[in-house]
């Protein structure tokens, strides 16, 4: 099986977008998105738009700085570009995708040896989505093409795949405009692995999530999960984390556990929402 990622990421690589804030201070990345459609649709994560939101007259609403990040390389001679940097194009609407959860009236099926009291929906996949105007875009930007989703479903262990985005995110203070931009990150980054496992088991046609064998930086949250043909099958949104427990060392020098405290600290595994769990509507049906 061919692990070899190049085509794939020229085929991903003009969806994807930087999802953060723009002001007098320069840029500031949260997370990462892919456009979803040819409307203006990115899809990111949920949590990554939480940042840009506000709450007026108990409503939730976007910042006004809240932008998408486009990148300019118009190539010239020599090796240079002309025109590279960053574009920030506003964020005019979004869509959460979240539901409440409810305790489940129907009947269920019980496991002998095991009492239930109750069972909840699991939470809504980390999804969220949001629209900027394409009419805006500078014509001098990458062209934003749409993403290529398929249902992830039969996707199993072993499966090579990638992830595109900016990890750790990215500050780009606004004094650091220069005739130079050999210093900046003017590129999303590809990182690649193998679905490691599917939570909570495999064969579920929907599963809650693929395990990834890379480690997630914060910046690379929404950042499309595609495999070697470029079409994408989940989207990245966490690092795994273990929970260690906090030890006190008391006066006679004696370690004792304090109960409920605690630092969760990240492993090298990551997390992607499969692609099963998009709105439909987002999936391509071929």
């Amino acid at each position: 099986m061919s692990c070899d990622f190049q085509q794939a990421f020229k085929i991903v690589r003009p969806s994807v977008v930087g999802i953060g804030h723009r002001d007098v201070s320069g840029f500031h990345f949260f997370g990462t998105g892919f456009v979803i459609d040819s409307s203006g649709w990115i899809m990111t994560n949920r949590h990554v738009l939480e940042c840009l939101l506000t709450r007026e007259d108990n409503k939730l609403k976007l910042k006004v700085d809240a932008v998408a990040f486009l990148f300019v390389q118009t190539k010239l001679q020599d090796s240079h570009f002309k025109n590279a940097g960053i574009r920030s194009i506003p964020i005019r609407k979004f869509d959460l995708r979240q539901e409440a959860q409810k305790e489940l009236k129907r009947p269920f099926s019980t496991i002998p040896g095991f009492e239930t009291v109750g069972i909840l929906q699991p939470e809504t996949a980390d999804i969220g989505l949001c629209k900027i105007d394409l009419d805006q875009c500078p014509p001098e930007a990458l062209p934003l093409i749409p993403v290529t989703a398929v249902d992830s479903g039969g996707i199993g262990e072993g499966t090579p795949v990638g992830y595109l985005g900016f990890p750790q995110g990215l500050e780009i203070p606004a004094t650091s405009q220069s005739s130079s931009t050999s210093g900046l990150q003017l590129t999303p980054l590809l990182q690649t692995g193998v679905i490691a496992g599917i939570l909570p088991y495999s064969g579920l046609p929907k599963p809650d999530a693929f395990v990834l064998d890379t480690y997630v930086s914060g910046g690379s949250s929404g950042s499309p999960l595609f495999g070697t043909d470029g079409k994408v099958i989940g989207i990245v949104y966490a690092t795994r984390q273990q929970f260690h427990q906090l030890i006190q060392i008391d006066n006679n020098g004696d370690c004792k556990e304090c109960a409920g405290f605690g630092v969760f600290l990240p492993s090298a595994l990551g997390l992607a929402v499969p692609s099963s769990k998009f709105p439909k509507e987002m999936l391509c049906c071929t």
